[in-house]
């Protein structure tokens, strides 16, 4: 009887040893880890709803225009265009998609396909999403956040933390 309540105790205690080590480690990865951490790329992808819509602003002198589809089909599409006056200066194409775990922004300047970047930095509460390709010679980074419900701020980045170009774009009224 002896030996089976030993054997029964110590069972109990490497159980509880091992439940308090698990509860320290999730506890530890949930305090340095983001919040979307367990989020499939499909939800992450949709949770960047908030670039939908029809969006305006100046580049120096010129007209800047870009246009973001919802996320249906599992893709954000988008087009943009800069001009000044009759002529159309720059126009560029963009894709948002899911390849395996992640999320990639695929830019097309003047229709031609360039490097993907990968989602790197995301928060859905924020509406604010960082896209990076380090081998990449300009930009390295691309930074989306929505300010308030009408200013979507696209920043770019080559090395260090400084962006070394900004889109203020307001939201088109219907």
């Amino acid at each position: 009887m002896r030996r089976r309540t030993t054997h029964a105790t110590l069972l109990m205690i490497a159980t509880l040893i091992a439940l308090a080590g698990l509860t320290s480690h999730l506890r530890a990865r949930t305090a340095l880890a983001p919040d979307n951490v367990d989020v499939s790329a499909a939800d992450r992808l949709k949770s960047l709803s908030w670039l939908e819509g029809a969006w305006r602003g100046k580049v120096g002198d010129a007209n800047y225009e870009a246009v973001y589809s919802s996320t249906g089909g599992g893709s954000i599409v988008s087009a943009s265009k800069q001009s000044q006056g009759d002529r159309t200066q720059m126009f560029d194409f963009e894709t948002f998609q899911v390849k395996g775990d992640d999320v990639f922004m695929t830019p097309y300047p003047g229709g031609n396909k360039s490097v993907s970047f990968k989602l790197v930095d995301h928060d859905p509460k924020k509406r604010s999403a960082k896209f990076s390709n380090p081998d990449h010679d300009f930009p390295k980074a691309l930074h989306y956040e929505l300010k308030g419900d009408d200013r979507l701020v696209i920043s770019l980045f080559s090395d260090g933390d400084t962006a070394a170009m900004t889109f203020e774009l307001r939201r088109k009224k219907k």
